[in-house]
């Protein structure tokens, strides 16, 4: 499931790291955040984004993606979540 989460966050690429897309840490940290979460909600996975991209990784605030794009990425994260619980 990391290697997914990391595959759509790349794609996003938010702190426009391209063409060197390393959101291995932040995907991680992502992830932690969502198996300790009792439960999960396309917002909460929405505000781990954003505790992680931009309060802990991004202390330039270079996060360049809208609230729309934020809850996409967060809804694909969520969809692979329940699919995984699922199978």
């Amino acid at each position: 499931m990391l290697l997914k989460i990391k595959e759509i966050i790349e794609k996003w690429d938010p702190l426009d790291y391209f063409p060197q897309n390393i959101y291995g840490i932040e995907s991680f940290e992502i992830l932690k955040r969502i198996q300790s979460s009792k439960t999960i909600s396309i917002e909460l996975i929405s505000d781990f984004i954003t505790q992680v991209l931009i309060k802990e990784y991004d202390p330039d605030k270079r996060f360049n993606k809208n609230d729309e794009e934020q809850l996409e990425i967060s809804r694909q994260i969520y969809n692979l979540v329940n699919n995984s619980k699922e199978n």
